[in-house]
């Protein structure tokens, strides 16, 4: 379910059954156009909605047999992470630290606390032009 090919074989394994059940059109009298139009009709929405419910339906499948449904994320996280230090060497930026992205929390503790709740309590007021009706207090 998440090693090299399994949505292939996914696919292929989700298409199988829908063959047989396809092929009995065959045997309806008629010109072949009909007949082509009536099994694509079926099949194409078939495979469409096969193909996007792949993540979710292989995600059920881990769950149900007791397996970590991040396993199919982890070619996705090491793509990412791929490209991520592709573009550091490339373009020089160094690795960041979570400590420069808590600079605005130390800014907000620096406030006084009247700036502070005068920020906090006109983030929750409603604008004049809105039509909805204000929340309660």
């Amino acid at each position: 379910m998440t090693g090299p090919g399994a949505t292939r074989r996914y696919l292929v394994r989700g298409m199988l059954p829908l063959i047989p059940l396809l092929a009995v059109f065959f045997i309806i009298p008629g010109p072949i156009w009909v007949i082509a139009s009536m099994v694509l009709l079926l099949l194409i929405p078939y495979a469409y909605f096969l193909v996007a419910l792949t993540y979710v339906y292989r995600r059920h499948r881990l769950l149900s047999h007791g397996l970590d449904p991040n396993l199919l994320s982890t070619r996705e996280q090491l793509r990412k992470q791929q490209e991520r230090d592709d573009y550091n060497h490339r373009f020089g930026h160094p690795q960041r630290r979570n400590s420069e992205y808590n600079h605005t929390v130390t800014e907000q503790n620096r406030m006084s606390p009247g700036v502070r709740a005068r920020i906090t309590s006109t983030a929750t007021e409603w604008p004049g032009w809105c039509h909805t009706s204000r929340p309660t207090r």
